[in-house]
């Protein structure tokens, strides 16, 4: 450098504008959220009824083979007495014997020993229950205000009534009968849900 100074460069920087959302922005985006939770709202109850009618058959469908292993471990007969379920669809109810020493009395609804009580939830109907005894056609149907079915397993796990084919079941619904799903039970003892109406 001329004359032996040296010049320092300083730079100048300029200010950055700090820019926030403008009110039109902070609109459109209230607006979408309130539509998605629109959306969402209108689909949520729908989406409860499903589950709610859906896992009460999941429930049945459990006792079913709780109620089937506790026979076959057990050695039970159809008419020993033990291990039975008792569906009543004219009070939204069931009974499951869980286990040797139960005994319930179907007439009077009283128990002995260790007995589920099954209450449908709120808004879910036990709605029927088609079952057969032979391979043919349905012969125990039952809807209000049919008193009770009596369902039990042998020692091999075979049902005392069981599905003989696509009409046949425990049938669940909810209040509106917009949704149906059905428990189906082999001749051979596997248990099966099934959505009717969804």
């Amino acid at each position: 450098m001329p004359g032996g100074k040296s010049q320092s460069m300083t730079l100048i920087t300029r200010p950055t504008s700090k820019r926030g959302f403008t009110f039109l922005e902070l609109v459109i985006v209230i607006a979408l959220i309130m539509i998605i939770m629109g959306i969402s709202f209108s689909v949520m109850p729908n989406v409860i009824n499903e589950r709610t009618v859906y896992n009460t058959a999941i429930q049945i469908q459990q006792d079913l083979l709780y109620t089937q292993n506790k026979a076959i471990t057990n050695s039970s007969t159809w008419n020993s007495g033990k291990f039975e379920i008792y569906f009543y669809p004219s009070d939204n109810i069931y009974y499951v014997e869980s286990d040797i020493n139960a005994s319930f009395n179907p007439s009077t609804k009283t128990y002995t020993g260790k007995v589920y009580v099954r209450k449908m939830p709120s808004g879910v109907i036990l709605d029927k229950i088609v079952l057969a005894t032979n391979d043919t056609i349905p012969t125990t149907v039952s809807s209000p205000p049919t008193t009770y079915i009596k369902l039990t397993f042998d020692n091999f796990g075979t049902p005392n009534l069981f599905s003989v084919d696509n009409t046949c079941g425990i049938f669940i619904k909810n209040s509106s009968g917009s949704k149906i799903v059905k428990v189906k039970i082999s001749k051979l003892g596997s248990v099966s849900i099934e959505w009717v109406k969804r």
